[in-house]
């Protein structure tokens, strides 16, 4: 990082959540390290792995993205309600900021705002566009 003159800060490590994690002490190790050097840690595709609930409590990383799976008609979906209800209470617990990936509707923004994931990207919100972002558009 010095030889590129990178700030720790602005790094974030991303894991994605689908494979089975083998080894989550060793992960656990890596994700403090991490941390311990200013280094952020991302748990990505949250919900579509194996043990979820378990996985986020013990690796405490500082993001958690929700996977659209899960996200997917969750404003009425009572079983994906309660999966994602879950994972905010432990995010809460551990202050791990939440994002909802893909919202394709207003329906599913509106919920998973309403229990407490501040953060949320999808076609809902725009399609993925190829030129640079102009600032108007960004609607600061």
């Amino acid at each position: 990082m010095k030889d590129y003159n990178v700030d720790p800060n602005d790094l974030v490590f991303e894991v994605v959540e689908t494979e089975k994690i083998e080894d989550i002490s060793h992960l656990k190790s890596i994700f403090s390290t991490y941390q311990a050097h200013g280094i952020k840690v991302a748990l990505d595709d949250l919900g579509s792995g194996y043990s979820t609930l378990e996985v986020l409590r013990e690796l405490k990383p500082n993001f958690a993205k929700i996977d659209r799976t899960l996200v997917d008609h969750c404003d009425s979906d009572k079983e994906k309600q309660e999966r994602i209800k879950a994972i905010v209470d432990i995010a809460g617990e551990h202050q791990i900021e939440l994002l909802a990936e893909g919202i394709e509707r207003a329906e599913e923004a509106e919920f998973c705002k309403q229990i407490g994931v501040p953060l949320a990207q999808g076609y809902y919100f725009g399609k993925p566009d190829a030129s640079p972002l102009q600032h108007d558009r960004l609607n600061v």
